[in-house]
C-alpha cells in the first residue's frame, strides 16, 4: 500500500493511493497529461510562457492516478514523495 506525502511551507499531507498508482508527468506523456489536465480543471492546460496561461497551467506537472482511478495534481513548489504503509520512503517525485 502506498500514500503521497506532501509538503509546503505550512503543512504535510498525506494522501492515501491505495495497492497501485501512475504517475503522469507533462514532459513524458504531454497528451495524457493535458487530458487529466482538462478533466480535474475544467480547461485547457497552456504552455507556461504563453501570455494566457494561469496558475495551475503553471505550477501542475504530474498527476497521480490512486488505486481508485482519482486523478491528484502534483505541483512543482510542493515536495512530493511516494511512502508505504510503515512511512518509509519508496520514491522522491519532486520537481526537479
Amino acid at each position: 500500500m502506498y500514500a503521497l506525502r506532501t509538503f509546503t511551507e505550512n503543512s504535510e499531507v498525506n494522501n492515501w493511493l491505495g495497492d497501485q498508482y501512475e504517475i503522469i508527468r507533462r514532459e513524458e506523456c504531454y497528451e495524457r497529461f493535458s487530458e487529466l489536465f482538462k478533466d480535474y480543471f475544467e480547461k485547457d492546460h497552456l504552455a507556461d510562457l504563453s501570455p494566457s496561461s494561469d496558475e495551475e497551467s503553471q505550477r501542475t506537472y504530474a498527476f497521480i492516478i490512486n488505486s481508485k482511478n482519482e486523478p491528484i495534481p502534483i505541483y512543482k513548489e510542493q515536495k512530493n514523495y511516494i511512502v508505504t504503509e510503515s512511512g518509509k520512503t519508496y520514491s522522491n517525485i519532486t520537481y526537479k
